[in-house]
C-alpha cells in the first residue's frame, strides 16, 4: 500500500476523476479530497491511498506530475510513512 498526494486540483475533478487517471479501482484503494478553505485560490488536494508498492507510486508520481488537468498542473508526491 502507498499514498500519494496530489495538489492544484480543478473543482470538477472528482474521486470518478482520479480513480480513471491512476489506473482504475483496483488500484486506487481510496480519495480523500480536501476543499480548500480560501475560496479565491481554490487549492484543492486529494490523499489518495494506491494498492501498489511505494516503489510503483513513485513512478505513477513521475509519470502524472506536472500534467495540466483543465488547465492546471497538478503536483503529485509520495507520502512516506515512518513506522
Amino acid at each position: 500500500m502507498a499514498t500519494i498526494l496530489i495538489r492544484n486540483l480543478p473543482d470538477r475533478v472528482d474521486d470518478a476523476r482520479l480513480t480513471e487517471l491512476l489506473g482504475g479501482p483496483e488500484r486506487v484503494a481510496s480519495i480523500e479530497i480536501k476543499e480548500d478553505p480560501n475560496p479565491a485560490t481554490s487549492l484543492r488536494q486529494a490523499i489518495v491511498s494506491l494498492n501498489m508498492t511505494p516503489f510503483e507510486a513513485e513512478r505513477i508520481a513521475t509519470k502524472y506530475q506536472g500534467m495540466i488537468i483543465e488547465g492546471r498542473p497538478i503536483r503529485i508526491s509520495v507520502i512516506h510513512l515512518m513506522a
